[in-house]
Formats: structure tokens, C-alpha cells, sequence
């Protein structure tokens, strides 16, 4: 398979993947598409630890593909959304969810 260069730049297809390489991103990217959630919501629905959670949450927005609000109520309210370049890496991901299902890839 011919694929010109100027196409497929490894550095970034690594840097991309490299960003939903931890376990939970990519189901967190996923839920976080849907709409804005609060961090009990997304532990609760994607079923992952605290721990986990915050971790990925961590990592997500340091990379610029979630965005954190603080609200400052009592009790402190935070809620979780997806950048703009987050929305962008979701979108880029329907072609390789196609691949999965086209190939029979999907347990």
C-alpha cells in the first residue's frame, strides 16, 4: 500500500495515538461527546475508579482535548466537556470505528 508522506506523517499518527493510548480516554472522549458530564456522572456511566477517572481527566486536559469549569457553589461544582480539539480527534475517530466494525474487530 502506496501512501504518500505529505498523507501519513508517523509523528503524528503517533502523537494522536499516544493520546488515547491510557485505558480510559478513549471511553471518556466518547461519553464527554455526548454532552457535558460531572466526574460521579462519567465514573458512574463509564464504570471506571476515581482514581482512574481523575487520572485520564488529568492527562485529557493537559493535552487540551477536555476542559474543566469550576463552579464555585457549595458544594464545589465541576463539570467536564470536549475542546474544540477534542470534538476534532472524536470526529476523526468515526473512520477507524468503521474499520473495526467493517473487520469484525469489535467484541
Amino acid at each position: 500500500m502506496d501512501v504518500p508522506t505529505e498523507s501519513f506523517q508517523l509523528a503524528g499518527v503517533q502523537a494522536a495515538v499516544g493520546t488515547l493510548a491510557p485505558k480510559w480516554s478513549v471511553a471518556v472522549l466518547a461519553r464527554l461527546a455526548s454532552g457535558t458530564a460531572r466526574f460521579n456522572e462519567l465514573t458512574r456511566e463509564i464504570g471506571v475508579s476515581r482514581r482512574m477517572l481523575s487520572a485520564t481527566l488529568r492527562s485529557l486536559e493537559a493535552e487540551g482535548i477536555v476542559e474543566r469549569r469550576v463552579y464555585p457553589d457549595v458544594p464545589v461544582r465541576v463539570e467536564y466537556d470536549l475542546s474544540q480539539a477534542g470534538e476534532e480527534l472524536f470526529a476523526a475517530l468515526a473512520p477507524l470505528a468503521g474499520w473495526a466494525v467493517q473487520h469484525n474487530r469489535i467484541v
